[in-house]
């Protein structure tokens, strides 16, 4: 079956042209365009590439900035059939470069800035034979042009296989090595459906979206997308005021975005008695998420809007999700409790077991690998949304996937978690970061640490093992919330012991061997959210 990417927006520009497509905030500069503006600009950009030698299966690094133009030349890629590789900016220029240097481009699109940077990188970028420079937006031309009427015929779309290789998308890295995530057209087309039915996206709604990827979601959805003034690379230093004044100013009706980024806006607005009246839906994703952030958030949202937490990964997105209703009315004082995280039910369409746990590859799929109902064991997940396999990494594909037969195949997230009789799942944490004690002990992160969270002195904790699996020593980070550090030996051990002594009657806390203190605990590059333990376990203690 054919299927390109790029006719979800010629679709819209087709259904609506004449709809905002696009509000960019960057910059403090507000650059919006129509859907019928963009696809002309798309259909430009097409045309550009094509003469620069840009051709259909072209692995194509793109190294633009978030906004229009990002858009545009991502789908004209598509539209030619060409293979957009996206690498997340924030994880530093030498590990780019080993990601561009792993997949062998064949062409580059980016800013002046990062084609000079490449220059740096010779072997990283010796593949590559197309090039096309983005030296200042084509956007006002292509809005005349669209004006006058003059722009030309539609770029014909590339006849391509819905199960062809539709670009290769990069993972964080920040729980191991970065990896290219194969993504077919139709994962794309799947995911849309997805989102769109589960949340009830309706085309012309208003989208407040910081991370390019779902960016591109909202064209496929009709809704216009607003892009506030912010680093998407780094949602822990974004100004709430700037997020804040384009959810107000563009009366934004969904939104997506980090705990990190929440954690910012809502001191923020209960502070200047800010309530966001016209948000209806709220995504957050990337980390873990709270119970107490969703009952803060209830705080500065009208009565009628719902929260929602997708659970997935780069692999596999979204696979479940709950609402901040069901959180706050039935799962989050077991939460608060040490039993995990809930992430809801399972999508529609997606099957979701727990199989024991295993660190060795496993190389076909049986059901004496289920674990019952209750027990944590790894999570392993099947589905159209779920990809199939990473570029040129047999070995990781290897061990994160379970073949059934030639066809069919298991995910394995690399997350724990149990069902609940509700058939509900619960997060226990990553595979990589259980702590195994002596004695067949064994700690998940997620449920030890909402024991220590829960203190008024704790911004968040961090569960981490030293030393051999199955001998490990169960070691607990503090990071204090701002102006509670403690500074000497005996402020030090006094927090200790109000830790202790709240935590003293559960039976998970006995296992801790030692509190440790931290100013700000290092985190991942896409969401600034997920703590980097293993960092953490080399920090001087």
């Amino acid at each position: 079956m054919h299927f390109n990417v790029s006719s979800f927006l010629r679709t819209s520009a087709e259904k609506c042209p004449e709809r905002a497509a696009i509000h960019s905030l960057i910059g403090g500069k507000k650059l919006s365009a129509s859907y019928q503006e963009v696809d002309a600009l798309t259909d430009y950009y097409a045309r550009k590439l094509e003469k620069r030698g840009f051709t259909k299966g072209c692995k194509t690094v793109v190294m633009v900035k978030m906004g229009v133009d990002f858009i545009a030349l991502s789908f004209a890629l598509f539209r030619i059939g060409a293979i957009p590789v996206l690498i997340d900016p924030g994880m530093g220029v030498k590990k780019m470069a080993l990601c561009i240097q792993e997949v062998k481009p064949e062409s580059f699109v980016g800013i002046p800035l990062a084609w000079l940077a490449s220059k740096f990188f010779p072997t990283a970028f010796s593949s590559v034979r197309s090039s096309f420079i983005l030296w200042s937006s084509s956007l006002e031309s292509v809005k005349e042009q669209v004006k006058r009427k003059t722009a030309p015929a539609p770029f014909p779309l590339c006849n391509t296989d819905e199960g062809e290789v539709a670009a290769i998308l990069f993972t964080s890295g920040s729980t191991g090595i970065a990896k290219g995530v194969i993504y077919t057209h139709a994962h794309f087309r799947e995911q849309v459906r997805l989102i769109q039915k589960t949340y009830h996206i309706m085309p012309g709604e208003i989208d407040l979206a910081p991370f390019p990827l779902f960016a591109l979601f909202d064209f496929a959805m009709e809704t216009t997308v607003v892009i506030p003034n912010m680093d998407p690379t780094e949602q822990a230093k974004a100004d709430p005021a700037k997020v804040v004044s384009a959810i107000q100013e563009q009366k934004v009706s969904s939104a997506f975005g980090s705990p990190t980024l929440w954690k910012k806006i809502i001191p923020y607005c209960k502070e200047k008695g800010i309530i966001l009246h016209s948000l209806k839906r709220v995504l957050i994703a990337g980390a873990p998420v709270s119970v107490n952030l969703l009952e803060e958030f209830v705080e500065i949202l009208p009565k009628d809007a719902e929260m929602h937490t997708p659970y997935g990964a780069t692999e596999a997105l979204p696979i479940a999700s709950i609402s901040a209703t069901e959180v706050r009315k039935e799962t989050g004082e077991a939460t608060k409790n040490g039993a995990g995280i809930c992430v809801g039910s399972p999508l529609k369409g997606v099957t979701i077991k727990i199989i024991a746990i295993k660190d060795e590859e496993i190389t076909s799929y049986s059901p004496k690998l289920l674990l019952p109902e209750g027990k944590i064991g790894e999570i392993i997940v099947q589905g159209d949304v779920v990809t199939k396999e990473y570029y040129q990494r047999k070995s990781s594909t290897k061990m994160a996937k379970i073949m059934t037969n030639s066809k069919n195949f298991w995910h394995r997230m690399g997350d724990l978690g149990y069902f609940d009789k509700k058939g509900r799942l619960w997060f226990v944490g990553r595979k990589m970061h259980r702590v195994e004690c002596e004695g067949g002990v064994k700690l998940f992160p997620i449920q030890i640490e909402a024991l220590y969270n829960e203190h008024p002195k704790v911004e968040r904790s961090a569960l981490v093992g030293i030393g051999t699996i199955g001998k490990q020593k169960a070691v607990l980070f503090i990071e204090p919330v701002k102006g509670a550090f403690p500074k000497t030996d005996k402020q030090k051990e006094n927090f200790r012991k109000e830790l202790q002594e709240r935590t003293a009657n559960h039976p998970l806390t006995k296992h801790i061997q030692e509190i440790h203190f931290h100013p700000s605990f290092p985190v991942d590059v896409r969401h600034n959210a997920k703590i980097d333990r293993q960092c953490l376990r080399h920090t001087n203690m």
